[in-house]
């Protein structure tokens, strides 16, 4: 009886959601610590993640904004494959185009503060009920907003932080921080 009891009572202690790395983008692929599961949404065109930890109170909301289609992606590889080194027009075309994204972004968010992150350059806004970073990633194909929301700002915080500290590049073979 013991048994019959531990067994129905196992998968529903299976299901919590308890700090578990998980895995968000389309073109580029990160993994990042989440209190709940985050649900895949498309939303007039846009793509994002979304989950509500009712036990704390606090909405997770991750958007992807595409700067490029699969075709760029495969004329870079190929670029990339017939020219071991990129070229440095390439380099500073793709630093000018990352610095205009951050603009953009800081334009409708004129509270946000500039910091180093993922070896570039990231938005952070600080709210008292909300938190959002802004980053692209290292070749520009696609640019991320993560953004917590809640009631409370102690927990927003902690989990903000926590959150945006094991965020990390999915790799084949490696996570790279």
């Amino acid at each position: 009886m013991k048994v019959r009891l531990f067994l129905f009572i196992i998968p529903f202690l299976c299901n919590s959601q308890a700090d578990k790395l998980q895995s968000i983008g389309s073109l580029q692929t990160y993994v990042i610590l989440c209190p709940c599961k985050l649900f895949k949404y498309y939303e007039d065109g846009e793509m994002f993640y979304f989950c509500e930890d009712s036990a704390n109170n606090i909405e997770y909301r991750v958007s992807e904004f595409k700067h490029k289609d699969g075709i760029d992606i495969i004329l870079n590889s190929i670029g990339q494959n017939i020219y071991s080194k990129k070229p440095r027009q390439f380099d500073s075309k793709l630093e000018l185009d990352k610095k205009k994204a951050l603009e953009a972004y800081l334009k409708f968010n004129p509270k946000g503060v500039k910091v180093e992150f993922m070896n570039g350059s990231a938005i952070i806004v600080n709210g008292e009920y909300e938190k959002k970073i802004f980053f692209s990633d290292e070749t520009f194909i696609v640019s991320y907003e993560i953004k917590v929301t809640g009631k409370n700002s102690d927990s927003i915080n902690g989990f903000f932080n926590k959150s945006i500290n094991s965020l990390a590049l999915k790799g084949p073979n490696h996570i790279v921080k």
